[in-house]
């Protein structure tokens, strides 16, 4: 396992959702706003508060573009 999939793998538990739900989510999200992507990705690793929160929030529409 590389770097990038490590990653992946801690925000996807801590998010509660698989890898594969978790890559769909930001990449959706990175594709619309890199930079609230990268924000909430960062919010995440640093443990703020209502970050899982916000992330799941902002990627709640992913599934309509799929």
């Amino acid at each position: 396992m590389n770097l990038f999939e490590m990653m992946d793998q801690a925000i996807a538990n801590e998010l509660g959702i698989t890898v594969e739900e978790y890559v769909e989510r930001i990449e959706w999200l990175l594709e619309r706003d890199y930079d609230k992507g990268k924000e909430l990705v960062d919010e995440i690793f640093d443990g703020k508060e209502h970050a899982c929160e916000n992330f799941m929030k902002a990627t709640q529409d992913y599934l309509k573009d799929c």
